[in-house]
């Protein structure tokens, strides 16, 4: 072996860390160590280096593809990445749940099922993939069912924060506000842990301690959490508020992610600011016909 050849060897090996590094800025959007924006920014330049050194990484395409369309709201491009991400490895349980949230936020609700359950198929002690296909019948007015994956992620996953969150939204969805109180309990951000005891208190008829909740988080969350607290207003039914704040949202380029078919936002879904919403983001029907995965 030549040793030019041999030295492209070591850093064609390097690429995995690359994207392990990418993955960890994103990561770190979720645990509030890092801005959205700036963990995006960081990200995009590490997978960058992962394809520079292996452009035949599957999974330095799947994660390409995942902050084209959560970051960069480039759909075709995420599409395109996703399926050489496939072709490359094409019984990855990874890839196929990233794929399936390509899917979800472009409303492809039951094609996106199928693809977390096939990736559940392939490895059915991954708590993350159970949360994720919860996530979509909650979407499908499956509630029941719903119930039974996220119950199934907090058992194989009993300390993660985020099923917890999950299983609270889902207790609002369900018209069982205590619950969904009791869950957040267990979350970790606080921004969640607000979202939730807003909405959760409105319903139970506590006004002050859900508004008391919505100034917190608007004190002190609006920078990273516009979508969040858009959300909890129009729960609240309060559709100016709450399209001021996905305006900002979506002019600040922060995460909007599954708002498509997002239920917390059914009160929003027949005023026509909402097309305008979804126009702006790539998302209205003729927009996302083009787009193939």
């Amino acid at each position: 072996v030549s040793p030019s050849r041999g030295l492209g060897d070591v850093y064609k090996r390097q690429a995995p860390a690359w994207v392990t590094l990418a993955s960890t800025y994103i990561n770190q959007v979720h645990t509030g160590q890092r801005d959205y924006v700036n963990a995006y920014e960081l990200a995009t330049q590490a997978i960058h280096k992962a394809l520079e050194l292996d452009p035949d990484l599957p999974f330095a395409h799947s994660a390409r593809a995942w902050i084209a369309f959560n970051y960069e709201r480039d759909y075709a491009k995420a599409a395109r990445h996703f399926r050489i991400a496939w072709t490359l490895f094409p019984n990855s349980n990874v890839i196929l749940a990233n794929s399936s949230a390509l899917l979800t936020h472009l409303g492809h609700i039951d094609e996106s099922l199928r693809l977390v359950s096939r990736s559940i198929a392939l490895q059915p002690v991954d708590s993350i993939a159970y949360q994720m296909r919860a996530l979509r019948l909650m979407r499908l007015g499956r509630l029941e069912d719903a119930e039974l994956d996220i119950n199934k992620a907090i058992q194989l996953s009993p300390g993660s924060s985020s099923h917890y969150a999950n299983r609270a939204f889902l207790r609002l969805l369900q018209g069982r506000p205590e619950e969904a109180i009791a869950d957040a309990r267990n979350v970790d951000d606080e921004a969640l842990r607000l979202a939730i005891a807003v909405m959760a208190n409105s319903d139970l008829g506590y006004q002050k301690a859900s508004d008391d909740a919505l100034a917190t988080i608007q004190a002190e969350h609006a920078d990273a959490s516009p979508y969040n607290i858009a959300m909890v207003l129009a729960w609240r039914g309060e559709s100016d508020e709450a399209f001021a704040w996905l305006d900002r949202a979506v002019s600040e380029g922060r995460s909007v992610y599954g708002i498509k078919t997002d239920p917390f936002f059914k009160s929003l879904t027949d005023d026509p600011r909402w097309d305008t919403i979804l126009e702006r983001l790539g998302l209205t029907d003729e927009q996302v016909a083009k787009i193939s995965l």
